[in-house]
């Protein structure tokens, strides 16, 4: 059973239903449960994989009994949960129900969370007990030592993955223009896209800002923001939009379903977030064959080469992000091109949905018959 604080759209939650596409029914029954309330994301599960919530909102205190109740109900042999919060509820619940405990970590939204020091007692003591710890990269795990100063040595790093058969760059170059032309987008025009929630934590005002000083209301340049997902912020992004005098320029397409056949239309990937842990939604760009421009957090110096796979950034300065866009507007679209094609060989080369899948399927192997 895979665990999360909710099961709404995000990138660990499309993780898991990846993971679960792959692996159910091949000797391994899957099903998910969310501490809280949001299960959107249960439409995109196989047919026939159960579905769960405890229906908790806020701190979960005494989640465990409950959790406890639907491991033994539903006969579980290996509960999996996915970051921090969770946690401690799911390890309490394993022993209580007597199945293993796996832990995932992706990363946090406030980089600036620092634990007391009895939660990070705390952490170390389930980290020693829970059967497997893992992170999904580098990053993830040295974030996870330095809040909870879980050792290194107990985490395994299982980097995520995408599909790329699914996510790829069009054979035919013909058939942009046709995406273009149904989104109402401009064929000739060079696109920068966001695949993000409209969230706080990825600061898409300082995306506008900056995307209003490096192309102003009365420039020519021939430009377009393509921005795809949904979420609280939205009204006031486009009255910032409208403020900035962008608006004619910026494109809401909110939440999509088909994300892989819109980003190979575009021709730059940009997500200026305040944190990421490793980012599906740059794995897929890059696997589409754009370039990024990205701040320079979480795992995307992982991802993204400065002057290779795109370029990186300090989070929260508005001001280079300016001379990023700049940058890639004017160097062309060949050049562009070649450092799309970098991009999508890095995906290839390191963060392929079947090495993830290959790597969670042994780890389950060797927990069970241990």
């Amino acid at each position: 059973m895979h665990i999360l604080g909710n099961f709404g759209p995000g990138g660990a939650e499309m993780g898991v239903v990846r993971l679960i596409e792959r692996l159910n029914g091949l000797g391994m029954r899957h099903s998910v449960c969310s501490v809280g309330s949001d299960m959107r994301m249960r439409t995109h599960l196989p047919k026939g994989v159960p579905c769960y919530t405890l229906g908790i909102e806020g701190p979960a205190y005494g989640a465990f009994f409950q959790l406890a109740a639907l491991f033994r109900r539903t006969h579980v042999h290996i509960a999996h949960v996915n970051n921090l919060a969770p946690w401690l509820d799911v390890f309490l619940a394993s022993r209580l129900a007597r199945c293993r405990c796996i832990e995932t970590f992706h990363g946090i939204e406030d980089e600036r969370l620092v634990l007391p020091v009895w939660k990070r007692a705390l952490y170390r003591m389930i980290a020693k007990r829970s059967d497997a710890v893992t992170a999904v990269s580098h990053a993830a795990r040295g974030k996870l030592q330095q809040l909870t100063a879980v050792p290194t040595a107990f985490v395994r790093i299982i980097a995520n993955g995408v599909d790329e058969t699914v996510f790829a760059p069009f054979s035919d170059p013909a058939v942009s223009s046709h995406v273009r032309h149904n989104l109402g987008l401009p064929e000739n025009a060079c696109l920068f896209a966001c695949v993000a929630a409209l969230r706080p934590v990825k600061n898409h005002h300082g995306l506008l800002r900056a995307f209003a000083q490096a192309f102003p209301k009365d420039s020519s340049e021939a430009v377009g923001l393509v921005l795809i997902g949904s979420g609280s912020e939205g009204g006031r992004l486009q009255e910032e939009a409208r403020a900035l005098g962008v608006s004619s320029r910026v494109y809401w397409l909110g939440h999509r379903d088909d994300v892989a056949q819109i980003l190979p239309a575009m021709d730059v990937f940009v997500l200026n977030s305040w944190t990421e842990g490793l980012s599906y939604a740059v794995l897929e760009a890059m696997a589409c064959g754009l370039p990024v421009c990205a701040t320079h957090v979480g795992s995307n110096p992982d991802l993204v080469a400065d002057g290779r796979e795109g370029f990186l950034y300090p989070p929260g300065n508005d001001d280079r992000l300016a001379e990023r866009l700049k940058t890639f507007y004017h160097m062309g679209r060949e050049a562009r091109r070649a450092m799309g094609a970098s991009a999508r060989q890095k995906v290839l080369e390191n963060y392929s949905l079947s090495s993830m899948v290959q790597g969670y399927a042994a780890l389950y192997r060797r927990i069970t018959r241990g």
